[in-house]
């Protein structure tokens, strides 16, 4: 990620990823927040509580094992971006990465973020939910090369990276939870 592991110039690169990453998380957010503050609120409810019971849905197929093909982008960031030089690399990267939908997603539970930051119906709003992903998106590849240079031996980094690997049925599991959960709390609250 940052191949320069020369003490401040590794951290600025760093903090300028996740600072880019968030930054584009509060703009979209901001945007559709306001955008969602135009849409008559029971308009807007009902919409939540249709895509709530969605949720619930798409959740209960992935805790029963049936993976539905994500809608998406399905990228990583280019490559070709690492020649624009390592400060507007992490300013592009980390914006990719903070919108999310510019590149891939692993999971379904994704589609809350906008639809959420939409549906709050409010700028402020939409924007601490959305900067929120933004901040985790660019904070968690970040936690791995912390954790790798924290740990010095390559052997101990790959042996973690490929139990993440291992374990990603886990995570979709989780990841079902949080649809089911989120789903029935926005059908309950938002519905008739």
């Amino acid at each position: 990620m940052f191949r320069n592991h020369g003490g401040s110039t590794w951290s600025s690169k760093a903090a300028i990823f996740v600072v880019a990453g968030v930054s584009a998380g509060v703009g979209l957010g901001l945007l559709l927040g306001g955008l969602g503050q135009h849409v008559v609120t029971d308009a807007r409810a009902a919409a939540a509580a249709v895509l709530g019971l969605v949720a619930v849905a798409v959740g209960g197929l992935e805790l029963s094992g049936r993976r539905l093909r994500l809608l998406q982008c399905n990228r990583e960031t280019p490559q070709s971006w690492v020649s624009l030089g390592a400060w507007k690399w992490a300013i592009t990267n980390g914006a990719s990465l903070g919108c999310g939908a510019a590149s891939r997603l692993g999971f379904w539970s994704w589609y809350l973020v906008p639809l959420a930051a939409f549906g709050v119906g409010d700028p402020l709003a939409g924007a601490a939910i959305y900067g929120t992903y933004g901040g985790v998106r660019t904070l968690a590849p970040l936690g791995l090369v912390v954790a790798h240079r924290a740990l010095g031996a390559e052997h101990d980094f790959h042996y973690r990276a490929q139990w993440l690997l291992r374990h990603h049925a886990a995570a979709r599991r989780v990841s079902g939870v949080h649809l089911v959960a989120v789903g029935v709390f926005v059908a309950l609250v938002t519905g008739p």
